[in-house]
């Protein structure tokens, strides 16, 4: 059964974490060129071979994120028909 509640290490990373890491990524970019070019070639070989994560990664980058509808009504139409016995 799952614990309910906050604990240690839960949650969003501080933003000295994320700016490491954009500084690690800035950095292997800076020192290879070609390491981008790797990374998107790698993607899509894994979406190639049918990694559904890999292929809407692609196809967001392509096509742009289709837009998001939260928070807003939408119409839902119910049928119900009730059978007489």
């Amino acid at each position: 059964m799952a614990k309910g509640g906050a604990r240690p290490g839960a949650g969003r990373k501080p933003l000295s974490v994320e700016e490491d890491v954009r500084s690690a990524i800035k950095l292997a970019l800076s020192q290879s060129p070609d390491a981008i070019n790797k990374i998107w070639q790698t993607v899509v070989d894994k979406a190639q071979k049918g990694s559904d994560k890999h292929t809407q990664l692609l196809f967001n980058y392509y096509y742009g994120k289709p837009k998001e509808n939260e928070g807003q009504p939408s119409e839902m139409i119910i049928t119900v028909n009730r059978v007489r016995r």
